[in-house]
């Protein structure tokens, strides 16, 4: 993910800072309110004249949280006559009800900079379905 600092220029938006350190914690250290270390990110030099100054900071320097999923599908395929077939399945979706979080906020202007406030993708889905070949 990006992080950007927000120096109030409408059009200016997206300028990146500057890094002082890597901003990637340890898996250990990684919480919901700090997945990533907001103190290797420095704005402090973009002040009066320099305001518009590009900083140091690569493209997609933190690595967001991911997501893997386990999906499962059973089918039994059942004859009804010589040309017409009944096909049961049965359907789970994200098996271990894995929850999957989005990219922490990533402005250095906002609030929750360093912080996931919510989650994305769907819980653990089931689904039986009845289908007629012929």
């Amino acid at each position: 993910m990006n992080v950007v600092r927000n120096p109030q220029n409408t059009g200016y938006e997206g300028l990146r800072p500057d890094v002082v350190r890597d901003p990637n914690l340890p898996e250990s250290e990684r919480t919901l309110t700090r997945y990533f270390d907001t103190g290797a990110f420095a704005s402090s030099a973009f002040t009066g004249a320099n305001k518009l100054d590009l900083g140091n900071a690569g493209r997609n320097l933190v690595r967001g949280p991911g997501i893997g999923n386990i999906d499962l599908s059973a089918l039994k395929e059942i004859p009804l006559g010589e040309r017409i077939g009944m096909q049961l399945r049965f359907e789970i979706f994200n098996l271990t009800n894995t929850a999957h979080f989005a990219n922490p906020g990533g402005d250095m202007a906002t609030g929750n900079f360093g912080s996931i406030t919510q989650t994305v993708g769907n819980p653990r889905i089931v689904q039986f379905a009845a289908k007629i070949v012929f």
